[in-house]
């Protein structure tokens, strides 16, 4: 999972996500979802994030939207437990199942460009999250 996350790093492109931020800090390593956001920030690479709508989601994106480069919108969902990253020609599936979590890379355009479609279809539909 950490080697598709360095290829977003790496293609250096806008990232659209529907992420469920629970799940991902309760599987990845704090290392991980402490050092990322970071070094995506440093490399001036923006986040689009549809956030499953919870508690932890809220607060965490208050506190870091702004610092890390992230605009986000929350739909109310039971749990995802995955996260779906579009950026560039590429869509990374991750499932984030805490015995054993993985992600999967596609390279492909037109796959890349339906669900950027999609994404942005939701995006439009949701309101944006407040900054108080």
């Amino acid at each position: 999972m950490q080697e598709i996350y360095n290829q977003m790093l790496h293609d250096k492109h806008v990232i659209y996500v529907w992420e469920d931020l629970d799940r991902m800090f309760s599987v990845m390593p704090k290392g991980f979802t402490t050092n990322y956001p970071i070094e995506r920030t440093a490399k001036k690479i923006p986040v689009r994030a549809i956030n499953r709508d919870s508690k932890f989601s809220r607060e965490w994106t208050a506190a870091n939207n702004e610092k890390y480069m992230r605009e986000s919108r929350f739909v109310s969902s039971d749990e995802f437990g995955t996260d779906i990253e579009i950026f560039g020609n590429k869509v990374a599936l991750f499932s984030l199942r805490k015995d054993f979590p993985f992600g999967v890379l596609i390279e492909d355009a037109p796959l890349a460009r339906t669900l950027k479609i999609v994404w942005q279809e939701l995006w439009d539909r949701l309101p944006p999250a407040s900054t108080a």
